[in-house]
């Protein structure tokens, strides 16, 4: 549908379900993206904490990805540049997925 040109990428920056101000809708989008990937992000932090894996390159790891997603939530929110806004979300997806495998690795090894 993307290339025949019926969606327009415009379409992918506010999330329009009723006629309400694009701020408003801008803003309500943002906080229903927060409770997407920094849920996994969440369980994977306490996960690594409960199993007494968390270290220093971790803990840099989980402030790399606090700062993609106020980023985001800053492009979102502001000026709302879709690609600016889908890198942001590309690291912090990446940080989350380099520490489930992490955990997985460690756990696999036996740490």
């Amino acid at each position: 549908m993307a290339k025949k040109g019926a969606i327009k990428q415009d379409d992918y920056l506010v999330y329009k379900p009723s006629a309400e101000p694009d701020f408003i809708g801008k803003v309500s989008r943002n906080i229903t993206n927060n409770f997407e990937v920094p849920i996994l992000f969440h369980s994977v932090i306490l996960a690594l904490y409960l199993t007494n894996l968390v270290t220093y390159p971790l803990v840099y790891l989980a402030w790399a990805f606090f700062f993609s997603r106020f980023c985001h939530t800053l492009v979102h929110i502001t000026y709302n540049k879709l690609i600016h806004r889908g890198l942001f979300f590309i690291i912090s997806y990446a940080i989350t997925l380099i520490l489930w495998l992490t955990l997985a690795y460690k756990l696999w090894q036996g740490e």
